[in-house]
């Protein structure tokens, strides 16, 4: 994973998006990573790249917006979505 996002939730390791080394293809994969083993998380938004994550104190939850769809250097579209991890 390259250009995805990643933030901590209860001692576990959240990462989203970003894209392939091989493809530049952009991921819409969750993995979690208690430290010991990395396991799928759940379904989650559109593939992208280049988005940002952070935890919500307030809402006990990692929220993540934005990125780009699609392959590196063919786009400049951005996505303007928020979406929310508990």
């Amino acid at each position: 994973m390259v250009n995805g996002a990643r933030v901590a939730l209860g001692g576990v390791t959240v990462v989203f998006g970003g894209r392939n080394a091989d493809k530049f293809l952009a991921l819409a994969d969750t993995w979690e990573w208690d430290g010991t083993t990395w396991r799928a998380g759940p379904a989650g938004p559109p593939a992208r790249r280049s988005c940002a994550m952070t935890f919500d104190v307030a809402r006990n939850a990692i929220v993540m917006y934005g990125g780009s769809p699609g392959r590196q250097g063919t786009t400049n579209l951005s996505i303007g979505d928020t979406w929310v991890y508990e």
